[in-house]
Formats: structure tokens, sequence, C-alpha cells
């Protein structure tokens, strides 16, 4: 995925306080995949600003939310859409070749009972399988619908991280809390041409998470901890209309980002990620 400039500074997401609300509104979801052009190419020369964006050039102007201030991103020229996969090719991958599932396993640092935590903003995201981090990414802010060259369907608007190497919440649903409300959606690049450099894409081994692995999500509130109940592949074409997605669940978050071909020719669908809460303590 690649993104468009976005506000630096976080403004309240939008409130969706019905399973139709969010289905209607998650009806318009479309979660960019390419975040990286073929070795050699000017995009390869990408560059990280003090900002903590990124450019490569003038920075496109964006209107900021009240308080906040812009950055920028390359623009990258797309990857063609590969071909839908069909209706059956909705696919689970398969579990983990240890027999102990993570969520037997209590990790010290992390709570073990559930407390309640106030609502905050994203800070860390976190797959991990009986103890060895798999994924281990900071936040980038949020992920916007917005315009971008590698949304998946030319000229349509996708949710995009802001920058290449963190993840960004999906600007629907809610940040995780306790009690919880909605569900909480969680994107990030993945990078067909660098796939085991989570600098250019850090959602690139998300297709790797299987059922019972641990995730862990930081906020500025408190830490929260999720079995993975759910991993699967989702053809672009029915992210919209899959429950494991669009089904508003408290207390769940979804992970999405997108599949790399064995042969990083292509992305082969979305990468879903369901995990259910098991702990959480407040800072």
């Amino acid at each position: 995925m690649t993104s468009t400039p976005v506000g630096r500074a976080l403004r309240p997401a939008r409130r969706v306080t019905s399973t139709a609300a969010l289905v209607a509104a998650v009806l318009a979801l479309v979660v960019g995949c390419s975040s990286g052009s073929p070795p050699g190419s000017a995009i390869d020369q990408v560059t990280e600003a003090s900002n903590g964006t990124f450019a490569t050039g003038p920075p496109t102007p964006v209107a900021p939310s009240a308080g906040s201030t812009t950055g920028s991103v390359p623009t990258q020229p797309a990857s063609p859409a590969p071909p839908a996969p069909p209706a059956s090719a909705l696919t689970e991958p398969p579990p983990p070749p240890s027999t102990t599932s993570s969520a037997s396993v209590d990790e010290p640092g992390l709570p073990t009972t559930i407390q309640p935590v106030a609502q905050g903003e994203l800070v860390s995201f976190q797959v991990r399988r009986q103890g060895a981090v798999l994924i281990d990414a900071g936040s980038s802010g949020l992920a916007r619908y917005n315009s971008s060259a590698s949304c998946e369907v030319p000229g349509q608007p996708c949710y995009d991280a802001p920058t290449f190497d963190k993840v960004a919440r999906i600007d629907l649903g809610a940040p995780p809390q306790v009690p919880g409300t909605e569900t909480t959606f969680i994107t990030g690049h993945s990078n067909r041409y660098r796939p085991d450099d989570a600098s250019k894409g850090v959602f690139s081994g998300l297709q790797n998470a299987r059922t019972g692995d641990t995730l862990v999500i930081r906020t500025t509130r408190g830490t929260f901890v999720y079995d993975v109940t759910t991993a699967l592949t989702v053809p672009f074409d029915r992210l919209t209309t899959t429950p494991q997605v669009v089904d508003v669940r408290k207390d769940t978050v979804v992970a999405i980002s997108c599949v790399i071909a064995p042969d990083r020719g292509s992305y082969l669908g979305n990468f879903v990620v369901v995990g259910s809460l098991r702990a959480a303590a407040p800072l």
C-alpha cells in the first residue's frame, strides 16, 4: 500500500454505533496493497524525512484537521490489479506446526486478566507466536479514505497507512478500550518486491499469522492482548461482504493487508487476521 498525505495530529474517529451503519461504511472500504516498486526504480531512492513521513519531491498539499500539521509521502505507479480469485477462494492457511497454542501461554510482561482501559490511540502492534515476535511495528496514525496510486481499483480511493514501515488504525470503528464497543481495524503496507524488509512493507509478513497466535496492541492508555481466532485470505472483491471483516464485534481487532504471491509477481487478495480480547491492563 502507498499513502497520500495525511495530518500528523490525530482527529477523533468517526463513530459507528450499529451493525447496519458499520456494514454500510465498510462497503466503501478498499485497502491498497503495493508499497514498493522494482529495485532500481526511482521510488527505490525514498528517504525518510525528519517529520516522520516519506518524501521524494514536493509535498502534495492536503487540508489538515484542526490543530494538525501535514506531511507528505510519494505517489507511486500502481501495480496492475490481479484477476479476482473465484468465490470459493476464501481460504484459511494451515496452523503452525507446534501443537501448543500461544493462547495457552502467559508471556512475561503482558497482562493476564481483562481490566478496564480507557480509549486511547494506537502506539504499537505485534504478532507473537509462543513468545517469538513475528511483527513488531509502531503506529503512523490513522489510515484515512484517500486516493492513492496503488489502490487496487485505479481512480478509486482506499485506506492507506501513512508510512511504509508502520501500521495505522483505519479511520473506522474505534480504538481499543475496555469495555469495548466496536471493532478496531488496523492496516499496513505489503511489498511484494521486498517482502523480507519490514521498513519497506511492515505487513508483508502478516500473511504468516495463524490461528492461535497472539496480537499485542499498545495504546496511549493501556496494553491489549488478543488471541488470533481467524486468519484467512479474502478475494479483493469479497472483502466488504465477508462477515469476519464487516461484523461489528466489541473487544475484537481486525488486521488487514495483502497476500503476496509465492513468485512475488502479484497480490492474491487481502489477508485478514481477527483477534479476540484475552487480557488488557491500563498504563
